[in-house]
């Protein structure tokens, strides 16, 4: 019934139960915190007076009511993650806060309870018991060091245990998104100087708090070795914490922003290796991180220029996609006329300079309209539609690309005489995936459309216009359709059929 009524059940509950046992070791030793700087202070191991007493009873009755009580609206801090994980899945924006928070917030209960503690038992021994101010000072000050002890050791052990499930709950963050949580939670800085007030700062302030005048037949000044030692302790200890923690902290802000820029795109971030330990080796492994990542878009955009982008995101993605299989493609073939004489007429550096002018105007109408540019054979090109990526209007943007590199070249040959091309363009199933031998691969369309687009690109050659498209092209284009008309039909080298082709509207006047 208890285990019930407390929520100790299921993988959640054990969790909250291991949560709550941290902060009951916290407790503990806020109680021994407490006891020690009485007796000690007072100069012997009996207490010295009924507020002393008072203060150790009141902090014996504290871990009672904490326990009875504590679970109750530790609980309740903890629901949203309970919620969480008793649903499964991924947890909402507001859980993984709660996630998140939940060291502070357990933390902050057990500091609250020695707060209240330390503020109703300071009024009771000096009230009640009729404590002098002093009395009542020692009080106070012997229960918010526990408090202090006790928050620090049940952050730090709270926040351990929940290491695995911060892991689960953050996989799926952007940077951006982890490090938007991290004001829920205490950043390097305040954990170094949580430490080491746990390690020194509470005993040195216990020092400093003490009355500065007679107590229990002691006599305490400013020129006690023991205060001045505590006090230059507490201070000097500050100061080289904070120092310390600056060491740490600013080196691994300066990766962080990299890594921010990094995660924007830019890639020439890289943070100055100022560090020969173990900061300094995360500062060198970010730097060669990042200079992978330029390499592998270097690589990467190479790869996309010869062989395409589409072919090689889809080749990056997944290897499967890349295998051979029959699609329902447009082949759209690019051929310059009369290269041979041209070849022999000019120099081979123009004769590249006019091979790259065709090209570039290839390739950027294929772009515009999706297509993909498969190969450049000598004066040549071939484009294809519908492959690698399926695209069910793939007729239509053939014939646009068609029209568009015609215009392009239209416009160029008022200052190159010499790019005239035939375009042809067929549409049917081929197959398309790699051929090659096994380390070296060629991603590429075979089938019969392919041999007729070329084919009608030798006939386009020979009639106006320079555009010939097959009519089962034209037919698949919709409203593209009304804007060519049937040319004639033949028998191309190389088929046993006749093919139907069309021209564009208008074509037969130029």
């Amino acid at each position: 019934m208890l285990t019930q009524y407390l929520g100790w059940h299921g993988a959640a509950g054990r969790l909250l139960m291991a949560v709550q046992w941290r902060t009951g070791i916290a407790n503990t030793a806020g109680v021994g915190t407490v006891f020690g700087y009485l007796a000690i202070s007072a100069g012997s191991a009996s207490l010295a007076s009924h507020s002393d007493r008072v203060a150790v009873v009141g902090a014996l009755a504290y871990v009672v009511v904490a326990a009875l009580f504590g679970p109750i609206l530790e609980a309740r801090a903890f629901s949203p993650v309970r919620t969480w994980l008793e649903a499964g899945g991924s947890p909402s924006a507001s859980q993984r806060r709660a996630l998140v928070a939940q060291p502070l917030w357990q933390a902050g209960l057990n500091f609250g309870y020695w707060l209240v503690g330390a503020l109703v038992l300071g009024i009771v021994s000096g009230a009640a018991v009729g404590g002098s101010a002093r009395d009542v000072l020692r009080v106070i000050t012997s229960l918010l060091l526990a408090g202090i002890m006790s928050f620090g050791l049940a952050y730090l052990l709270v926040e351990r245990r929940l290491r695995p499930v911060y892991a689960t709950a953050l996989a799926q963050l952007s940077p951006e998104e982890a490090a938007s949580l991290g004001t829920k939670r205490l950043g390097i800085r305040p954990r170094l100087w949580l430490a080491w007030a746990l390690g020194s700062g509470v005993a040195l302030l216990g020092i400093v708090a003490e009355p500065l005048d007679h107590v229990a037949g002691r006599s305490i000044s400013v020129g006690n070795p023991a205060f001045y030692l505590g006090l230059v302790g507490l201070i000097v200890g500050a100061v080289l914490s904070f120092i310390a923690a600056g060491s740490v902290s600013e080196p691994l802000r300066e990766v962080e922003r990299a890594m921010r820029r990094v995660a924007e795109g830019d890639l020439r971030a890289s943070v100055a290796l100022d560090d020969p330990g173990e900061i300094g080796v995360l500062q060198s492994g970010f730097n060669a991180m990042v200079a992978g990542l330029r390499e592998r878009e270097r690589l990467d955009d190479l790869f996309g220029r010869y062989v395409g982008v589409d072919v090689a995101r889809h080749a990056l993605e997944s290897e499967s996609m890349l295998m051979s299989e029959a699609r329902e493609v447009t082949v759209l073939f690019v051929d310059l006329i009369s290269s041979t004489r041209l070849s022999l007429t000019k120099p081979p550096g123009e004769v590249v300079s006019i091979l790259n002018a065709m090209f570039e105007a290839v390739v950027a109408a294929a772009k515009a309209e999706g297509g993909w540019v498969n190969k450049f054979i000598g004066d040549a090109a071939l484009c294809v539609f519908g492959a690698p990526a399926a695209q069910p209007d793939h007729g239509a943007r053939a014939l646009r690309t068609a029209l568009a590199v015609r215009n392009r070249l239209l416009e160029a040959a008022a200052e190159r005489s010499n790019l005239a091309v035939g375009i042809g363009i067929s549409s049917g199933v081929v197959v398309a995936g790699n051929v090659g031998a096994e380390d070296r691969y060629e991603y590429t369309v075979i089938g019969d459309a392919v041999n007729e687009a070329a084919r009608l690109t030798d006939l386009a050659k020979t009639v106006p216009g320079c555009v010939l498209a097959s009519k089962r092209t034209v037919d698949s284009s919709g409203d593209l359709a009304s804007l060519w008309i049937v040319q004639g039909e033949a028998v191309l080298r190389g088929r046993s059929e006749p093919t139907v082709y069309c021209a564009p509207a208008g074509s037969e006047r130029q």
